[in-house]
């Protein structure tokens, strides 16, 4: 039978901007993407019987409360497929960390499954799959660098950014993004949008649901200005948080910062732009 190992790779937001709060009850949004190195491996394997199995090496993820059962089942229910599949999900991105795990995962599903279940589904259909199941999906249909809007799924490939030394620190719990956007206080838009996009400099990095968070969280606060004072040339939360994000211009500074995070027993990897 066939198998398919890939790498979903995780993301972090270089702007994320709250327009305002839509009718369907998300919030409008302006976003920019970028894929990163740091990956789960995934592995899907046909089966002959019409059963759909997930595992991974976190056990909390085994089974129907994995994102990947999830639309696996959608997909084979829609499109009537009568093989099955099993999952392995080997997962190395934090779980609720603001890095998009979850949502590389289910894309990487999709893409997947369209080829060992033979569906050949257009990008249009495997889009509104991952719109169903989330905003930020869509994003890892494309991957590299990307604009979001709506509510982070209408996805415009840009000109990839190119990123290195690149230190994420976790502070190993989670933050789910309806809290995140729960605490939101809606305020006047950023003006860095187009110069971000102009520049690429990190420079004008921006996420606005960090000015709540580090209310409600302030050890997040803590570890951006350590981040700083360590060398970052920029430090922010990614998306939802709680991942905090380093962009650091000398590789020996940015393990030296890692070093630093990990002898306090905080998760750390130093990535860059994928």
């Amino acid at each position: 039978m066939k198998k398919i190992t890939a790498n979903a790779n995780a993301k972090i937001n270089l702007f994320l901007d709250v327009l305002k709060k839509r009718n369907d009850g998300y919030h409008e949004i302006r976003t920019i993407f970028l894929e990163i190195a740091l990956h789960d491996i995934v592995t899907f394997d046909l089966t002959k019987n019409s059963d759909i199995k997930i595992l991974s090496n976190l056990e909390h993820l085994n089974g129907s409360n994995n994102l990947v059962f999830q639309v696996a089942s959608y997909i084979k229910e829609k499109y009537r497929v009568k093989n099955g599949v099993s999952v392995f999900v080997e997962k190395r991105i934090p779980v609720g960390a603001g890095l998009g795990g979850g949502s590389s995962n289910a894309a990487l599903a999709i893409k997947s499954l369209n080829i060992l279940w033979d569906l050949d589904l257009s990008i249009e259909e495997q889009s509104d799959i991952a719109s169903y199941f989330g905003s930020d999906i869509n994003f890892f249909l494309w991957g590299k660098t990307a604009m979001g809007k709506g509510r982070g799924e209408i996805i415009t490939p840009m000109k990839p950014v190119s990123i290195d030394n690149i230190l994420l620190v976790n502070p190993r719990y989670e933050i789910s993004s309806s809290e995140a956007y729960s605490l939101l206080s809606l305020s006047e838009q950023c003006s860095d949008w187009e110069l971000l996009i102009a520049t690429g400099n990190v420079d004008y990095c921006y996420n606005k649901l960090q000015e709540n968070l580090v209310e409600k969280y302030p050890d997040l606060a803590n570890l951006l200005d350590k981040l700083t004072s360590m060398g970052a040339k920029k430090s922010m939360i990614s998306g939802s948080g709680p991942t905090v994000v380093g962009f650091f211009e000398d590789k020996n500074q940015v393990k030296a910062a890692e070093a630093e995070f990990r002898k306090i027993g905080l998760w750390t990897n130093v990535t860059s732009s994928n």
